[in-house]
């Protein structure tokens, strides 16, 4: 089957629908009801779009990995409503606050309207509006300049995503130019992922069926917060809590997720691990493995088992030091963990964008597996992993500039002798790119990012990216990233745009959605899928045989294959059952062949190191991450921007939250001025007394802090919270798994 819009445009035929907005615990309602009582006057100046016959179209939210079901309802070609779709697997008609204000974003005025070249210094905001043509010889001629002077593997590019079609299109770019450095984050997920492969000897991706759990015990998910598919988690929140089940929160502050649990245990950060294997020990004390998970789990007994080792090492008593509970709630926990009928632990520190600790993810689903709920109804359901997104297609033509590119490696040193257990160091990239002898970057592509903004020790990536000679920015909006490129390339916004939506993460089902246009793109813009392959082709040779596709869309046609007629008719392909992985096997966990150590995993607690000496930084920072605050290409909309309440914004200053104990110790009142400053930097603050933050924590609100001057509701607002952030490497993995950072705060 063809993809046309005409084709899409019948999948979203449907009666007209109401503009009332799905949103879910979303507080515009009554923060806006002034703005809006007067921008429903109809004074003069007030704009007036054209109208036309109402309709209503179908596609799926890109804002986010959640990938919900919108409906867009129409007035001629403009979008004037948008909700979630009522019985879509995902959402069920709800909507997060940033899904509901998609429309803002799509006629917003920080949509960058054509190609533009820098014009000024480098931050400046100077423009020179070009042609697409123009604009795609500049870009193929520096690229393809660097190629004629054997530095192609001197071109890097960063992604927001690695699962993408369009991110799966520059990366084949990519690998036809000659580069390995492909970076983009990794996340919570990425961590469950391979801690569930290792267990089970299988490529896997976890999955939570969580609405049929009976209890369910969060180390640090911001069930909440936005942790996986947002809306799904919050659906699954309100269908065990109404069926009887009950929620345990392990976080050391009491986030929205923590006051609406049953109970709140507030461990001090970074010990979510050992309070975990602090439950097994009490399962296996008390007999409460699941007889059926004993006998499949190998290496379970003997004198280097994962029991031995457990038992000896993570007592009630012991943990009880580490994480700064009781030892009778250790002891609590664990007994009701190992009775429930349908327990299930999930993990991922707030949203789940850190990347965390492998021990960490092993050790909780160390728990699932002991109480026997690997594909188990209300339990953890290993799902076969994505495929890449262009897995279907003939490989990419490789020349000798491209096979000699690639045989440099990477930048990050990710996959070799040195870093073994990762594909990509993206948060380390800045400080790798430092080191005595490390070659520089010679140019920069970055799609639907803003590393400049994004990166822990976000200053240090400001310096380093900011030194690389030529930059060229794929997105939909100006950001921190867009403002120092040289070139900027506007991608259509998700609502303009054909995309694929990937299984949400912490899906309990394989669940691929197909992103539609409803809308003709508003500018000057183009699918960024679109654009990198014009500039292949201009660039010609081997480049230009890798990409012979007309357009982007007939790429997403013959990279779907045989799923594409399902998604063309329902929007949605999803499996409807789970296909079981191996079974449950602890084995790899103490014989993994690439650990140097065949314990290494689990022979201590040991937290990431943290920058900086405890006696000049002795608080610690950690993130404060809300529904109402986001990160990525696109930061907040104007609408949520006015609904921030004044415990995390005041006037421009940025609030943070410490507990009355420490304020009256550092002579803080409630509202005080003060400066927080961390190894990475510093920020003018305002305080806010908490008592639901343990002594010695700042929490400091994440999403804030852009230099963007295009946005005037979000530019000079509060601080970055990835400024003052440091680096803290996985000893394992060699990830950031820092969920804190050490700070000090004094009155100004």
């Amino acid at each position: 089957m063809k993809l046309s819009r005409r084709n899409f445009l019948a999948l979203g035929a449907g009666a007209a629908c109401g503009g009332a907005l799905g949103t879910m615990l979303s507080p515009l309602p009554w923060k806006l009801t002034d703005d809006l009582s007067i921008w429903t006057q109809d004074w003069p100046g007030t704009p007036h779009p054209p109208g036309g016959p109402e309709s209503v179209e179908k596609t799926v939210c890109d804002l986010c990995p959640g990938a919900c079901g919108l409906e867009v309802r129409k007035a001629g070609d403009r979008c004037v409503g948008i909700r979630g779709i009522a019985g879509h697997p995902v959402n069920d008609g709800g909507l997060c606050p940033l899904g509901a204000a998609s429309l803002q974003l799509l006629y917003g005025p920080s949509r960058i309207t054509g190609p533009l070249r820098r014009a000024g210094k480098r931050g400046e905001g100077r423009w020179k509006a070009l042609t697409w043509r123009d604009a795609t010889a500049e870009a193929s001629g520096k690229l393809e300049a660097l190629r004629r002077a054997g530095k192609a593997h001197l071109l890097a590019l960063v992604t927001g995503r690695k699962d993408g079609v369009a991110e799966g299109l520059f990366s084949r770019f990519m690998a036809a130019f000659g580069s390995p450095n492909v970076f983009y984050p990794h996340t919570a997920w990425d961590t469950l992922s391979r801690a569930a492969s290792l267990v089970h000897g299988a490529d896997v991706a976890p999955g939570y069926d969580l609405e049929k759990a009976d209890l369910v015990v969060s180390f640090g998910a911001g069930l909440l917060e936005g942790w996986g598919s947002p809306v799904a988690s919050i659906r699954a929140h309100s269908a065990w809590t109404g069926a009887g089940g009950r929620l345990v929160q392990v976080e050391p502050r009491l986030s929205n997720t923590a006051a609406k649990a049953d109970e709140w245990l507030a461990a001090k950060p970074g010990t979510e691990g050992a309070l975990a294997l602090g439950m097994a020990h009490v399962m296996i004390r008390d007999g409460l493995v699941n007889p059926a998970a004993a006998v499949a789990a190998k290496n379970l007994e003997g004198p280097q088992g994962f029991k031995a080792l457990v038992m000896s090492r993570f007592s009630p008593e012991k943990v009880a030091k580490i994480t700064g509970l009781s030892a009778g709630a250790v002891e609590s926990l664990g007994r009701a963990f190992g009775k429930a009928k349908k327990p299930i632990a999930v993990w991922g520190r707030g949203q789940g964008g850190s990347a965390g600790l492998l021990r960490d993810a092993l050790a909780v689903h160390a728990l699932n597996v002991l109480a026997g709920r690997v594909n188990a109804a209300g339990g953890v359901m290993l799902r076969p992993a994505d495929p890449p997104p262009l897995s279907a297609l003939p490989a990419p033509f490789l020349d000798a500039a491209a096979i000699a590119g690639i045989s440099k490696g990477r930048a990050d040193y990710a996959g070799s002798r040195r870093f073994p257990l990762t594909d990509s160091l993206l948060a380390r990239l800045p400080a790798l790119l430092s080191e005595k002898g490390a070659e520089p970057l010679s140019a920069l592509m970055v799609l639907g990012a803003d590393p400049f903004h994004d990166l822990p020790e976000a200053g240090k990536a400001r310096e380093v990216f900011g030194k690389i000679p030529f930059i060229v920015y794929f997105g939909t909006h100006f950001n921190d990233t867009a403002r120092m490129a040289d070139l900027v390339l506007p991608d259509n916004f998700f609502l303009e745009s054909w995309r694929v939506a990937p299984t949400p993460p912490g899906f309990p089902r394989r669940h691929i959605s197909l992103v539609r246009p409803v809308a003709k793109p508003f500018y000057n813009t183009r699918q960024a899928g679109d654009s990198i392959m014009e500039i292949a082709r201009v660039m010609g040779g081997s480049m230009a045989k890798s990409f012979q596709w007309p357009e982007f869309a007939n790429v997403l046609s013959d990279a779907l294959g045989p799923s594409l007629p399902v998604l063309m008719k329902e929007g949605f392909r999803e499996d409807t059952a789970v296909v079981p992985a191996a079974a449950a096997d602890l084995s790899p966990m103490v014989a993994h062949k690439f650990l140097p150590q065949p314990l290494a995993l689990f022979p201590r607690f040991q937290p990431p190191p943290l920058s900086g000496k405890k006696e000049e930084f002795p608080l610690l920072a950690i993130p404060v991450e809300t529904l109402r605050l986001f990160t990525g290409q696109i930061g907040d909309p104007p609408y949520l921007v006015k609904a921030l309440p004044d415990t995390v914004l005041v006037k421009n200053d940025l609030v943070v939250e410490i507990n009355p104990e420490t304020a009256r110790k550092l002579g803080l009142s409630e509202g005080s001025a003060a400066k927080l400053s961390t190894p990475a930097g510093g920020a003018a603050v305002r305080v806010h007394l908490y008592p639901g933050i343990m002594p010695g924590l700042v929490g400091v609100p994440k999403g804030l802090g852009y230099s963007n001057s295009d946005d005037a509701f979000l530019s000079g607002r509060g601080a970055n919270y990835e400024a003052l952030a440091t680096v803290a490497p996985d000893p394992d993995t060699e990830q950031d798994a820092a969920w804190a950072t050490r700070a000090k705060i004094t009155p100004v």
